[in-house]
């Protein structure tokens, strides 16, 4: 499986359980895969290729809805801004 390039994560306590947890991910998409989508080939390999992309994509929209609530845009007292708050400290 392929391992996640990040592995300096501030105050991670637990390398070894995420390393098996993110193992264990990857193993259950390659199983839906192959289940699911036998006749895709690559199936399991595309996926994790466009990853990269969801991530940014995710980054920006998480920029914008932080712009947007910090210029009165967005709902405030809500737990996706609690998550967005806590993530940026």
């Amino acid at each position: 499986m392929l391992r996640h390039k990040d592995s300096n994560v501030k105050g991670l306590q637990s390398r070894k359980h995420v390393q098996e947890t993110h193992d264990h991910v990857q193993q259950s998409l390659l199983t839906y895969c192959i289940n699911c989508y036998p006749q895709v080939q690559e199936k399991f390999t595309k996926l994790l290729q466009i990853l990269p992309d969801i991530r940014q994509v995710a980054s920006r929209g998480e920029e914008f809805l932080y712009y947007k609530h910090i210029n009165g845009g967005a709902p405030t007292q809500t737990l996706l801004m609690e998550m967005l708050h806590a993530k940026r400290k």
